[in-house]
């Protein structure tokens, strides 16, 4: 049976948890919980059968990572997807910056679903395993 996925519009920023846990070091457990976080809407969360502080996939054209799903009560639009920048949210940012020098951290198409045999790594991992894939 096919693992039920949502299409949405992801965007990434910076967010005063991460601010704070930054402090802390960035192979710190407190900055991990910061930054390995999706947040979507409710509606979202019951399409794709998880939980709020499940696991979820989040997938773009560049990549894919398994985060923590996590409710946006704040957000009227089903279709949106926030993530803060950090390890896991530049996974799923391409290094293309149309010349401005920065990439497109906002409006990025998106899928989430359930994690299903996928794990939360630590960024340490993520790094190796995208130099292992490079």
């Amino acid at each position: 049976m096919a693992i039920p996925s949502v299409r949405v519009i992801l965007t990434t920023g910076r967010t005063i948890g991460q601010g704070k846990a930054i402090e802390s070091g960035k192979t710190s457990q407190e900055y991990i919980d910061s930054t390995a976080v999706c947040e979507l809407h409710e509606s979202v969360l019951q399409r794709i059968g998880v939980k709020n502080g499940e696991l979820i996939c989040v997938r773009t054209a560049c990549g894919a990572v398994c985060v923590r799903a996590r409710t946006n009560s704040q957000s009227e639009r089903k279709d949106l997807a926030f993530m803060p920048v950090g390890p896991y949210a530049n996974v799923l940012v391409g290094g293309d910056t149309a010349h401005l020098g920065m990439p497109d951290l906002k409006h990025i198409e998106a899928e989430v679903s359930r994690a299903d045999g996928m794990v939360l790594k630590s960024p340490q991992e993520l790094l190796s395993s995208i130099i292992m894939e490079g």
